[in-house]
């Protein structure tokens, strides 16, 4: 069981290497297609044609890109991006959008302009790290549905360990940070947590081994790494007990 008091979490400043380049590329759909105001099409794994979102209205083709170069060097991205113009150039775009997890700078833009070609509209739809990290703050529910984003940031991780009254503190960042990055969302995360912030009091059932523990925990890692305070209880009285109003509180328990 999980419960709550209070609601609340601040935005942070992403690097993106959480990131897997799929979910990367399921990022920047979100945020740029909420910012055109339209619907990327996505694709499974395979050969793109250089495309990891696409959006066709009438004979216009809009191609949206992402490159995950997040920890890699600008030489990197221009390499690929040379290597790129072919599909481009085949695809004929009415418009070329480019995601990157790279820091861009005006005159790094002006060079991806310049390979990309007439295929880019205007430098404003090259989307580097930090475009990305505005639309996070203007987009909140997206940053929110992206659960690996902040739960394995390291900022949310040293608030897992800090939290003194967390009963999991003989577990190591590190075995927290795997278990975080290996943890596959699913519709049940996002789904218990709308049931835990609307009703402020969360059950999770089911049979052995479906992974109940597992959401618990998450869900607990969630709210520590927003600044909430962790108690472990054994019982309902235990809870009534620990309630502090000056605080934001989750309460696990896998007893009940």
């Amino acid at each position: 069981m999980l419960s709550q008091s209070i609601l609340g979490r601040s935005s942070m400043e992403y690097n993106f290497s959480s990131l897997s380049h799929a979910d990367f590329e399921d990022l920047a759909r979100d945020l740029v297609g909420r910012r055109l105001g339209i619907a990327f099409e996505a694709f499974g794994a395979g050969p793109d044609d250089g495309m990891d979102g696409r959006h066709i209205a009438g004979s216009r083709l809009t191609v949206l890109q992402a490159k995950h170069y997040a920890g890699s060097s600008f030489r990197n991205l221009q390499s690929t991006m040379k290597r790129e113009r072919i599909k481009i150039d085949r695809l004929n775009p009415a418009r070329y959008i480019l995601a990157t997890s790279q820091s861009l700078t005006p005159p790094r833009k002006d060079i991806l302009v310049e390979i990309i070609g007439a295929a880019i509209c205007k430098t404003s739809d090259i989307f580097g790290r930090d475009e990305l990290n505005a639309l996070l703050r203007e987009y909140p529910d997206i940053e929110r549905s992206h659960i690996k984003l902040w739960l394995s940031s390291s900022a949310v991780l040293e608030q897992i360990i800090r939290s003194t009254s967390l009963n999991y503190t003989a577990v190591s960042q590190a075995e927290i940070h795997n278990k975080v990055k290996i943890y596959a969302p699913n519709p049940s995360f996002q789904h218990a947590q709308e049931n835990l912030e609307s009703n402020h009091v969360l059950i999770i059932s089911g049979p052995p081994g479906v992974g109940k523990s597992t959401l618990a925990e998450m869900l607990s890692y969630a709210y520590i790494g927003r600044g909430w305070q962790f108690s472990a209880i054994r019982s309902l009285d235990d809870g009534f007990a620990s309630i502090q109003d000056k605080h934001r509180q989750i309460f696990f328990s896998t007893i009940f």
